[in-house]
């Protein structure tokens, strides 16, 4: 049952787009796992095999999820349906994040970055409202980022130059 993820993994390996894994099958694979498993009387090499199943398993879901997004950087687009559409989306955006954030467009001072909030938050004991701005840490800023909450403010030279039309 483990070499679902491996079939996946061969099917987006000969693929140009990243393709469509049904959910019922995820869906079915993991009922597989949660209800049959413990429910069956294994002896001690059984139990090793399942293991080294499990094992195959999860190393093939990775395999299958970094291939995923690494033609999903490289701009392949999805083809349908997908448990990692949203995981993708993500990517999308952290590495928008942290290309500006390396580039320098971004208003940073002291490891915190300028932010403008999108969305009413409560941060560091504070109520905060949308509209607001404020310097953020890093770390918190990329969560809220990934979450559409807050946008970082742009060095006014950079915003001006990113606005030109071709």
């Amino acid at each position: 049952m483990y070499d679902l993820f491996l079939k996946y993994f061969r099917d987006e390996l000969i693929s140009d787009k990243i393709m469509p894994i049904p959910l019922s099958k995820i869906r079915e694979y993991q009922a597989f796992m949660e209800h049959n498993l413990p429910f069956t009387p294994l002896s001690r090499d059984s139990k090793r095999y399942y293991r080294e199943a499990l094992i195959n398993a999860i190393n093939d879901s990775r395999r299958l999820l970094i291939l995923r997004t690494m033609k999903r950087i490289l701009g392949a687009k999805e083809s349908g349906e997908a448990p990692d559409n949203m995981m993708l989306e993500y990517m999308d955006k952290l590495l928008s994040f942290h290309t500006n954030l390396l580039v320098g467009v971004y208003i940073v001072s002291r490891n915190r970055i300028l932010v403008k909030l999108k969305k009413n938050i409560r941060y560091n004991g504070s109520n905060l409202r949308t509209g607001d701005t404020l310097f953020m840490e890093l770390e918190d800023s990329i969560i809220l980022y990934l979450k559409e909450a807050i946008e970082p403010m742009i060095k006014p030279y950079f915003r001006e130059l990113l606005e030109i039309k071709d």
